[in-house]
C-alpha cells in the first residue's frame, strides 16, 4: 500500500492573502520589504531593481513593461522582481513614489529660507523630473487610477498631499519675507506642473518652433529661467 503524504496543517496565526486585505505596497504582512522564501531583504538588490524599473520606464511605454524587462535590465532571475514586489503594477507604483521621493528629499535640502530660491528649485525638479521620465504622467494615470479605492491610489493621494504641503510652506515663507503674494498653492502647482509637463514630453513641437536641432534636454536651462520669471514677475510691465 502506498502511503500518503501528510499534508501539514496550517498554523494558527498564518496570514491569509487576499485581495482586498493584502499588505502595503512592496511589504508583507509584518510590513518588512517583500522578499522570497528566507531571501533577507536587500540582500540581492532590491533598490537595484527598483532603479533598473525607472531606466526601463524612460524607454518603453507602461502598458509594454514586463517583469522580463525589468529583470534583464537589473540582470537577475524574473522571479526576483516578485520575491520583492509581488506584481508588476506594484514595481511601477514604488517607481512613481519613489521618483517623487526624490524630488521631496531636494526640497528637505534645501528649506525656503529664500522663496525665490525655492519656487525656482521646484520648477527645475518638476522640470527634470519629466524630462528624464517621458512616460510619468501615462504611469501615474495607469498604476495610481485604475482603482480609486487601491493602496496605489492611498498612497499616492498621500504623496500628493505632501508635495502641495511644500508648495503651501513655501508660498508661507514667501509671503513673510515680502517676495510673494498669498495664492492657492493647488491652483499653483496645477499650473507649474502643466508647464514643464507640456515642455518636456512634445520634443516635436519644440523642434518645430526652435529648429530642427532643438531638444527639452538643451533648452531646458532657458526654460527655467523664463518659466520662473514669469511666475514671478508676470508680463506686466511695471507702473
Amino acid at each position: 500500500m502506498t502511503k500518503q503524504a501528510k499534508v501539514a496543517p496550517k498554523q494558527s496565526g498564518e496570514k491569509a492573502k487576499t485581495k482586498r486585505g493584502r499588505p502595503p505596497i512592496g511589504r508583507d504582512a509584518d510590513g518588512a520589504a517583500r522578499t522570497g522564501r528566507g531571501r533577507p531583504a536587500d540582500a540581492v538588490g532590491r533598490e537595484a531593481i527598483l532603479k533598473a524599473a525607472e531606466r526601463v520606464l524612460r524607454r518603453i511605454p507602461p502598458p509594454s513593461i514586463t517583469r522580463l524587462a525589468i529583470a534583464e535590465e537589473a540582470g537577475v532571475d524574473p522571479n526576483l522582481v516578485r520575491y520583492y514586489f509581488g506584481t508588476v503594477p506594484e514595481l511601477m507604483s514604488e517607481v512613481v513614489l519613489s521618483t517623487h521621493k526624490t524630488i521631496f528629499n531636494a526640497l528637505d535640502e534645501a528649506p525656503p529660507d529664500d522663496a525665490i530660491d525655492w519656487l525656482r528649485l521646484r520648477i527645475q525638479k518638476w522640470l527634470a523630473m519629466f524630462i528624464e521620465n517621458p512616460f510619468h504622467h501615462q504611469l501615474l494615470l495607469q498604476v495610481m487610477y485604475a482603482d480609486l479605492e487601491s493602496e496605489e491610489h492611498t498612497a499616492w493621494v498621500k504623496s500628493l498631499s505632501r508635495s502641495i504641503g511644500y508648495t503651501e510652506h513655501g508660498l508661507k515663507v514667501g509671503s513673510e519675507n515680502g517676495q510673494l503674494r498669498t495664492v492657492d498653492p493647488r491652483f499653483l502647482q496645477l499650473a507649474l506642473l502643466g508647464m514643464t509637463e507640456f515642455f518636456a514630453n512634445n520634443g516635436d513641437i519644440i523642434a518645430d518652433l526652435f529648429g530642427k536641432d532643438a531638444t527639452p534636454e538643451n533648452l531646458q536651462q532657458d526654460y527655467l529661467e523664463f518659466v520662473t520669471d514669469l511666475v514671478l514677475n508676470g508680463l506686466r510691465l511695471p507702473g
